[in-house]
């Protein structure tokens, strides 16, 4: 069998089982995708280099509503809580991140975002804080993963734009847990009913 012949083959067997987390896709319970390959040591038009399957992590953007919500959870975040603390807070329970196959090449699980206005040190500031579950299936990035950055919004009016950046995810086929802290102006956190969790393209290669 030749390298091409091959890797196909190894491809198919990989799409074909059932993802790492133990689910398959919603009304689609096999997944079979066909991607170009090029010769070892050879360059094309869709990155694919010495004969390694790649391809592309699609953009994907999650809505969370957010609400007023109680200063409950707050000490696990150190937070400094007395009359001034205001609390905002949503959760997504999952969302799916695909190739441009359509196969499922990132999960994320339990998203949950924190936002606080509180008082230290005689300063009244507003913080985000958010926390989530990640897992890469069988797909990592290429180099560097392009992570995330979120958006908040207003209803329809954007508020603030955070670029997170890379997220903690350095294998793939297993569970991270990942937490970030931002500081907001003031008057976002008054304002701020949603935030956008903007799951960034990136280029992918079989784990």
């Amino acid at each position: 069998m030749d390298d091409d012949s091959h890797l196909a083959s190894e491809y198919r067997r990989r799409a074909l089982r059932r993802t790492g987390s133990g689910r398959h896709l919603p009304n689609n319970p096999v997944v079979y995708v066909e991607l170009s390959l090029s010769r070892e040591g050879s360059d094309n038009a869709h990155g694919h280099i010495k004969g390694k399957i790649m391809a592309s992590l699609v953009k994907h953007i999650a809505s969370i509503e957010l609400a007023p919500a109680k200063t409950m959870g707050l000490n696990d975040l150190g937070v400094p809580i007395d009359e001034t603390t205001q609390v905002k807070k949503g959760k997504l329970q999952e969302f799916l991140q695909t190739l441009d196959t359509d196969a499922v090449a990132r999960r994320y699980q339990n998203v949950r975002v924190t936002a606080v206005k509180t008082t230290e040190a005689g300063r009244l500031f507003s913080k985000l804080f958010i926390q989530f579950e990640v897992f890469g299936d069988d797909w990592s990035s290429r180099g560097d993963n392009t992570g995330v950055e979120y958006v908040l919004y207003r209803g329809d009016k954007v508020l603030h734009h955070i670029h997170q950046g890379r997220i903690f995810l350095p294998y793939c086929r297993s569970w991270y847990e990942n937490q970030y802290e931002h500081t907001i102006p003031n008057e976002v956190f008054d304002e701020v009913t949603r935030i956008e969790f903007v799951a960034n393209a990136d280029e992918m290669q079989p784990g």
